[in-house]
């Protein structure tokens, strides 16, 4: 099997710098490309250097600091859930306010003496203008 450029970098990042852990259906393939090409040889070695840092062991977080992410992330959870909470109250109240308002249209009409049905007399304006 050949392999060009594009498969081996696909390989090469998705399995890493370690022949071991490349599929063995590549793996000659891919071991024929690096003595083959020099740059495939600096490309593996700079995938090692990734692979050695990513297995290298890390120390502890300091507990204080552990402490600290999950107070931030309880402070910023509960700014989330009042600004959710902030919006709903919001919305219940314009509801509360349309429903009021279509209730009290009736009243309001009535008290400021227009004719409750407002459109009766515009029908009767049209019908005098149809009749002359």
């Amino acid at each position: 099997m050949r392999m060009d450029k594009t498969t081996f970098e696909n390989c090469l990042t998705a399995y890493g710098s370690k022949p071991e852990n490349w599929p063995a259906r590549i793996r000659v393939a891919m071991q024929d490309h690096i003595s083959a090409h020099a740059p495939a040889r600096a490309m593996v070695s700079r995938e090692a250097a990734l692979d050695e840092m990513l297995d290298a062991d890390l120390p502890d977080a300091p507990p204080a600091l552990i402490g600290r992410l999950i107070s931030d992330m309880q402070t910023t959870l509960q700014n989330t859930v009042t600004a959710h909470f902030n919006w709903q109250r919001f919305g219940l109240a314009m509801a509360a306010c349309l429903v009021a308002g279509v209730l009290s249209a009736p009243m309001i009409i009535e008290f400021i003496g227009a004719e409750p049905d407002l459109l009766a007399g515009l029908q009767l304006a049209g019908d005098d203008f149809l009749l002359n």
